[in-house]
This record gives C-alpha cells, structure tokens and sequence, in this order.
C-alpha cells in the first residue's frame, strides 16, 4: 500500500533553489538530480519508514547523487509522508559545508502537493 507524500513550502522553496542553481550550471545533472529525489520520494510513498528516524518524528532520506547527495526530512502524518526539507548534503572536500555537514540549498521533483 502506498501512501500520499505532501511537502510544506519550505520543502519547496529548497527544491525550487536547487534545482535552479544546478541547472545554471549544468541541465543534464539539474533533471538527473531532480530524478534521482523524485526517485526517493516515490520510495518513500511505498515505505513510509525507510528513513533513519531522527527523534521528535523527523525522519532522514539520504539521496545518493554524485559526490554527495541529497536528504529529505520528513515527518509522517496519519497515513501521509510530509516532507518538510530537502538539503543538499555537502561533499566533505568542500570548505563550505554547515557544521553538520549539510548545506541549505535543497530540493524535491515536480507536482508537488504543499502540506498546510
């Protein structure tokens, strides 16, 4: 059984600066990592608790892309999937990187639903 995956705005808004940023860059690897999340979240449809619970229920969904990846946080809500960020997860060579080793420029694939 599958269940409905929703994103809250904030989850959007990363999509929409990721997605932008890449495709600045290099359109090929923009639709392929677009891909490779809307990939993730169809997997999270079907196995809601695939994720590594991070307590407080915030879920983590690592997304391999490149030399890094993605993570989707996500929480789950009666039989919903409520995405609520999608971080670009930075490549430790990159000086650049949060102190948790995640940078704040993410996002998730098309037709997204916005959870209130």
């Amino acid at each position: 059984m599958t269940v409905r995956v929703r994103f809250t705005r904030d989850a959007v808004g990363d999509r929409e600066r990721l997605e932008k940023f890449l495709a600045e860059r290099n359109t090929t690897a923009a639709k392929r990592a677009m891909d490779a999340i809307a990939d993730a979240v169809g997997q999270l449809s079907a196995y809601p608790r695939s994720g590594v619970d991070l307590g407080n229920g915030i879920y983590r969904r690592v997304v391999r892309f490149g030399t890094a990846g993605y993570e989707l946080r996500y929480r789950l809500d009666g039989g919903d999937v409520i995405v609520v960020r999608v971080l670009k997860i930075a490549d430790p060579a990159d000086g650049a990187r949060s102190r948790h080793g995640i940078s704040r420029c993410g996002t998730v694939g098309d037709g997204l639903a916005i959870a209130p």
